[in-house]
This record gives C-alpha cells, sequence and structure tokens, in this order.
C-alpha cells in the first residue's frame, strides 16, 4: 500500500534467493511512504506468541530512509485504531553495499492475544541524493501456515512462515 510518492515494496532476487524490498531509488516523487502488510494473524490461538524476520539494508549513507515494523488492528494503516510500534533488532545503515542478514529476534506479541492484527512492515524516506533499500525475508509468523502475500510480488517472493504443532 502506497500512502506516497511512487515507489512501493517489491520481490526482488539475490544468490538464488526471493525477497521483499523497498527503495527509493529511481523514484520521482518523495517524500515515500509505503507499507507491506501481511494477513491477519490470529495471535489468541497462537502457541508461540513472537514473530520474526531477517531485515537486511543497503545504505549508501542514506539518513532519511526509514524502516518500520507496526502491529495494526486494520489492513490499512490509516483506519487502524491500534497502531503499536514494535521494536524488533534491525541492523545500523551500512555506508556502502548490503550488511548481512540477521534476525530481528522474537518479538513478542502475548500482549495482543486477544484477537487478529496485521503485521505492517513501513518504508519511509524524503528526498535524498541516495536512497537505502530496506529487503524483509523469512518473514515468520505465530500459528499461520500460508504465505507473506502482496499485490505487489505474489509471484516473486519467498517469505516463509514456521507452522505450530496442534493448531
Amino acid at each position: 500500500m502506497t500512502i506516497s510518492g511512487d515507489k512501493s515494496w517489491f520481490g526482488t532476487k539475490y544468490d538464488n534467493n526471493f525477497y521483499a524490498a523497498a527503495s527509493g531509488f529511481k523514484g520521482t516523487k518523495p517524500p515515500f511512504d509505503t507499507w507491506l502488510i501481511n494477513p491477519a494473524l490470529d495471535i489468541k490461538q497462537a502457541t508461540t506468541k513472537t514473530l520474526s524476520f531477517k531485515p537486511r539494508i543497503n545504505g549508501y549513507g542514506n539518513k532519511t530512509s526509514h524502516f518500520e515494523v507496526y502491529l495494526l488492528n486494520n489492513a490499512n494503516p490509516a483506519a487502524a485504531t491500534i497502531k503499536v510500534k514494535l521494536n524488533p533488532k534491525l541492523p545500523n545503515i551500512p555506508q556502502s553495499t548490503y550488511n548481512a542478514c540477521q534476525s530481528s529476534g522474537n518479538i513478542d506479541l502475548t500482549q495482543y492475544a486477544d484477537g487478529n492484527y496485521f503485521i505492517g512492515f513501513r518504508y519511509e524516506a524524503q528526498a535524498d541524493a541516495n536512497y537505502a533499500t530496506w529487503g524483509l525475508d523469512d518473514f515468520w509468523q505465530p500459528h499461520q501456515c500460508q504465505r507473506l502475500e502482496s499485490n505487489q510480488f505474489k509471484h516473486s517472493q519467498r517469505c516463509r512462515h514456521r507452522c505450530q504443532p496442534g493448531i
């Protein structure tokens, strides 16, 4: 879902690995604000109430690009009445090239075990000479055994999900 600018999340491949990415590179209408929203999670039914993913970034000295992760009660961030910014471990922006993939750590969702929520991955950037590219891979969500779907990259993404036994 693109809120502003002419950039959106896309599927890409590097070294035979598919992942989702967002960047202001070659964008012509900053500022950029684009969201990747997963299908609803039934956190109440999950045996393990955590999620994790592997972020990576190609920074090139960029200072205006931001990647944030939210828990939402609506797939439309503007309509969400619950919009909680989560605190995953994120890599530092390198001066050049991509950083190595690293884990976001397990993000505890126990306090939201009262129903269904969405996870929103937000990329935003102001006008800049260089734009960071944020990547998202291996998104694991509680309870769900389905792919993270996005209208922008349904056919070229590979986000794995961990199924919880007994559900």
